[in-house]
C-alpha cells in the first residue's frame, strides 16, 4: 500500500510519496494526517493540500481557520494580533 521510492535508482537516498512520511522505527512510509501534503509524522503536518489551512497550533489541516485565528497568504492559520477578537482579517 505504501511505497518507498529510490531516487536515482540507488539505495542511498529514498523518499516517500506525497502525503506520506518515512517512519524510521518501522522503516516504511506511513500516511500523513488528513488533507496534509507534507508531514513530519502521523500527527504533525507542515503543508496542506490546496483549499486547506495549516493550524499553526495543532499542526493539522482544516477547511477554515478557527475562531481567534486568521489565514495568512501562505495558508497558515495564526492567532489574531488583537486580543479577545472573534475574527480578524489581513
Amino acid at each position: 500500500m505504501y511505497q518507498l521510492i529510490n531516487v536515482n535508482g540507488s539505495s542511498g537516498c529514498s523518499q516517500c510519496l506525497i502525503g506520506q512520511f518515512y517512519d524510521s522505527f518501522n522503516r516504511i512510509c506511513q500516511s500523513c494526517p488528513l488533507n496534509c501534503l507534507n508531514c513530519l509524522s502521523s500527527s504533525v503536518c507542515i503543508t496542506c493540500y490546496n483549499g486547506y489551512y495549516l493550524n499553526n497550533i495543532t499542526k493539522q489541516c482544516t477547511s477554515s481557520c478557527p475562531v481567534n485565528m486568521r489565514a495568512y497568504p501562505n495558508n497558515i492559520c495564526s492567532f489574531c494580533l488583537t486580543p479577545n477578537c472573534a475574527s480578524c482579517s489581513l
